[in-house]
């Protein structure tokens, strides 16, 4: 699809006016505007469309931010996660799993789990309130990860 059709599909289906979801939860909204412009639905770290943009739909009234990509931190294997959950997860009594670890990151301060992010000349660091952590994204692998997916970014 080109940059030109998809303005065009864009144009008629806000003509449409109101479209129930396709599914249900926070994924619908992407799901249902996927399908509205004949995109089939997928979890590559390639653009939805083409090569030209990667898709990201979210209601008005939403909370929750949106995920650009995904990206497993370095180094891999090893006790990585046992020691992100270890020390920093937390217990839900009704999942019947001791801990899980659920978080959003930011580099201005530490959130509810004690983490925060912390931006090095060639890293982007996880630091652990407290606990001594070696988990970090290589720069050059971030700068790859986003030229690969987000060629440009289409918001709807």
């Amino acid at each position: 699809m080109t940059l030109s059709e998809l303005k065009k599909k864009l144009k008629n289906i806000k003509s449409l006016g109101f479209v129930k979801t396709h599914r249900k939860g926070d994924t619908g909204i992407g799901k249902t505007l996927e399908d509205l412009l004949g995109i089939k639905e997928n979890n590559i770290s390639l653009p939805d469309i083409g090569e030209i943009a990667e898709l990201k739909a979210y209601r008005r009234s939403a909370s929750s931010m949106l995920t650009l990509f995904t990206l497993e931190p370095q180094p891999k294997g090893g006790d990585r996660d046992r020691r992100l959950l270890d020390n920093f997860g937390y217990s839900k009594r009704d999942n019947g799993r001791s801990k899980e670890l659920h978080s959003t990151l930011s580099c201005k301060r530490y959130n509810n789990q004690g983490l925060k992010l912390k931006v090095e000349k060639d890293k982007v660091r996880i630091v652990g309130k407290g606990k001594r952590l070696n988990i970090y994204w290589d720069m050059e692998d971030l700068g790859k990860k986003f030229e690969a997916k987000l060629p440009a970014l289409v918001c709807c």
